[in-house]
């Protein structure tokens, strides 16, 4: 178990034992009711005594109200935890304290996303026909296992192509849209202070105290102005599609700026007499949602049986190269693709090279009465419902 947090107390256990005005007769027992609470739990406190994790607003004053408390058996696993001053933001007062320890985790790998929008599409046209030639013409489909096997060499030979043509995405999960190089600059002059002014904590008239609190001001400001030009070049370059992006940022409620995740939710257990059930899992959650968002056909049909239908409409004439080519004309091309990876703007940038191939696999598909596999798959994006009083309930995704 870890403990750690803004407990407000003060203690010369922690605390610098020369700053008596801290150590008062009220600030002592509310200590050492935490005290009683450590020794119970048998924690041990993983920051070195006496480094100071406040600096108090107006009068400059340093303090400890900060820690970090660990079991013995992590205690062991901390490497060292310290004050780091140059993690300090604008416009706080609290220094972050960075913990390293030797735990065992499981690294998730992320998924490979691509920058469709900085790809050199005379190369990629290019390679595209090359690893075209690899594979059977485009003919007429006779068979259903022609088909598929048609499908799939055309599949692969697109993917194989964006992963040796289109560079990868360096995202960064803390990267900002409003980021600029001068904002990179100013931070990090502002942890170069940071790290000089903690050094000279004991001598407030230092000339680098002052030199901090200007380049914070500025450093706070320039974030300021960053996000408001951002946002009025986003307004004034804004498309008819974009003015509805704006007009959604615009009502949505203030958050913290994190992501939204899914609670636990509550579904009605039909194996166990309606009872609510509480599921707190991914897969489970997954499973409640597809039992909502896709219910199964039932049982029974209500269709009358001796209903009388009508006549069937007559089949569809012939898929032309026309008809592909304006369909694919109207695709938005950087849309999200599907768990394929091949984006709207591929089949747009490269029409020439894949149309032949297209036109008998979507003929191939009336006339054979069959589909191809991969088309079926797609990512299905969990959303919440703006306005619902409790979310715990699948019906308000």
């Amino acid at each position: 178990m870890i403990l750690a947090g803004d407990f407000n107390r003060h203690h010369p256990m922690w605390d610098d034992e020369s700053d008596d005005r801290l150590f008062t007769p009220r600030a002592l027992e509310d200590a050492g009711k935490l005290i009683e609470l450590l020794a119970d739990l048998n924690l041990k406190m993983a920051l070195p005594k006496g480094q100071p994790t406040l600096e108090h607003m107006v009068t400059k004053r340093f303090s400890c109200p900060d820690n970090i408390w660990c079991t013995e058996d992590i205690y062991d696993q901390v490497i060292h935890c310290e004050v780091d001053p140059s993690l300090r933001l604008p416009v706080t007062d609290h220094f972050p304290i960075a913990t390293y320890m030797t735990l065992p985790q499981e690294r998730v790998t992320a998924k490979v996303s691509y920058n469709f929008r900085a790809v050199d599409w005379e190369d990629f046209q290019e390679n595209l026909a090359i690893c075209l030639l690899k594979i059977p013409p485009p003919q007429q489909l006779q068979s259903e296992e022609q088909f598929q096997e048609a499908a799939e060499n055309l599949t692969v030979v697109i993917q194989d192509t964006i992963r040796t043509r289109v560079p990868e995405n360096r995202l960064c999960p803390f990267s900002k849209r409003w980021w600029n190089n001068n904002l990179s600059q100013q931070k990090t002059l502002l942890k170069k202070l940071s790290r000089l002014a903690y050094r000279f904590r004991a001598l407030p008239n230092h000339d680098t105290h002052t030199e901090l609190w200007a380049a914070r001001n500025k450093y706070s400001e320039a974030i300021l102005d960053a996000k408001r030009q951002h946002w009025e070049d986003f307004l004034e370059n804004a498309a008819e599609q974009d003015l509805w992006t704006a007009n959604r940022y615009l009502r949505e409620p203030m958050g913290d700026r994190g992501k939204s995740h899914i609670p636990t939710l509550k579904v009605v257990n039909e194996g166990a007499n309606g009872l609510i059930q509480e599921v707190n899992t991914n897969k489970g959650k997954a499973k409640a949602l597809v039992h909502l968002f896709f219910p199964k056909k039932p049982d029974v049909s209500r269709t009358p049986d001796n209903y009388e239908y009508p006549d069937p409409l007559p089949p569809p004439p012939p898929i032309t190269l026309e008809q592909i080519e304006h369909q694919i004309k109207r695709l938005s091309p950087f849309k999200a693709c599907g768990p394929d990876g091949i984006p709207n703007v591929v089949l747009q940038k490269c029409l020439r090279q894949l149309l032949d191939h297209l036109v008998h696999l979507l003929r191939g598909v009336f006339t054979l009465r069959t589909y191809f596999p991969g088309w079926r798959e797609f990512t299905t994006a969990v959303l919440r419902k703006p306005g619902k009083p409790n979310y715990k309930v699948p019906k308000a995704y």
